[in-house]
Formats: C-alpha cells, sequence, structure tokens
C-alpha cells in the first residue's frame, strides 16, 4: 500500500470508530436520562478488557483488546426482575433506549452535513469565475487572472466547478485549451 491508502484507511478507521462510539453514546445518554443505570461503556469490541480507564456515576469506562467498535452495558439488559434495568424499565423507556443510537448517528450525520456544506457550499450552475490566481501557480503560468470567466476546457463548455476540475483532473501533466472571457471579451 501506498502513503495516500495508509492515510485512507487510517481515516476510515477513524471515521468508524467516530461513529460507533457515537451512536453507543446515544444508547449511554438514553439510558442515563431515564435513570437506567449503565454498568459499563465500553471502547473496542466487547472481549478481553485490558483496562478500567476511569469510573463515573457508577459507570466503569473501559478499554478492551479488540479496538474497533464499542458498547454499553446497561444493568438488568435482559432480566426483568433486576431494579433499575433496561428489561424492568417501562417499555418506551426501552424503546428510545433502543432508538437512541441510531439517532444519534442520524444526528451526526445531518450536523456533518451541514457543517460540509457550510464550509464548501453548494455547487450551482453559471458562469466560472476565477477569485483569485495563486503566484507560481499553472493558472497564473497561463496568463489567467482574477475576476477571469471560465467558458470552455478543451472544448467542453464549463457551467459548473465540477467541470472543470474533472477536466483538469483527467488532463494532469498534459496542455489544455482554454476559452476564457476577460472584462466581457
Amino acid at each position: 500500500m501506498n502513503s495516500i491508502d495508509w492515510l485512507s484507511l487510517l481515516i476510515f478507521v477513524l471515521a468508524l470508530g467516530a461513529m460507533i462510539f457515537l451512536h453507543e453514546f446515544g444508547h449511554f445518554l438514553a439510558a442515563r436520562f431515564f435513570k437506567i443505570e449503565v454498568e459499563e461503556f465500553g471502547f473496542g469490541l466487547p472481549s478481553y478488557k485490558i483496562a478500567t480507564l476511569f469510573r463515573w456515576q457508577g459507570t466503569d469506562f473501559t478499554l478492551h483488546a479488540l479496538p474497533l467498535g464499542g458498547f454499553v452495558r446497561p444493568k438488568g439488559e435482559n432480566d426483568p426482575s433486576v431494579p433499575g434495568g433496561l428489561a424492568a424499565a417501562n417499555p418506551w423507556k426501552r424503546i428510545v433506549v433502543l432508538m437512541a443510537g441510531p439517532l444519534m448517528n442520524l444526528v451526526t450525520a445531518a450536523v456533518v452535513f451541514g457543517l460540509i456544506t457550510a464550509l464548501q457550499g453548494v455547487p450551482t450552475s453559471g458562469p466560472v469565475s476565477l477569485d483569485e490566481v495563486s503566484p507560481n501557480s499553472p493558472a497564473q503560468q497561463a496568463g489567467l487572472q482574477p475576476k477571469d470567466v471560465i467558458v470552455s476546457v478543451n472544448g467542453q463548455a464549463v457551467t459548473q466547478n465540477s467541470d472543470l476540475s474533472t477536466v483538469i483532473y483527467q488532463n494532469l501533466d498534459k496542455p489544455l485549451s482554454l476559452l476564457v472571457k476577460r472584462a466581457g471579451q
């Protein structure tokens, strides 16, 4: 694997770990909200426990040998005779606790999508205008200037930024033919 593949793999593992953590954190928050005791919040698959990281309000936060994933172990999960446990709780409370994990994933997806949209904007069709040209860039070497409008690249019409990016990436290290509108000409 080259370095980009390792970086992609690392990003994937971190993102997956974060999604699993947030999913389990949703279950944890809902259980705590309904006063259902949580015995353990585990980082990693429930396997060999390496360490108890800390204890907070009756919950052990633990680290396990298989590092991918996580879990929440509510008290009395399958035993309705355990007071303060999940199985002894009102059915509506159990449903909310069980649905809180997927709901947390949906909320996380909405927040991430909103952040990406806020940072990158929404693509729109229309003229592609250059706001600035970086010094010593291929664009500057080609004579492009701020406020230039790219009309076409290699004979292909450009109506949005992705059109321009696609043609450029398809022709890396190859000359491009640009039709540019500058000052109305």
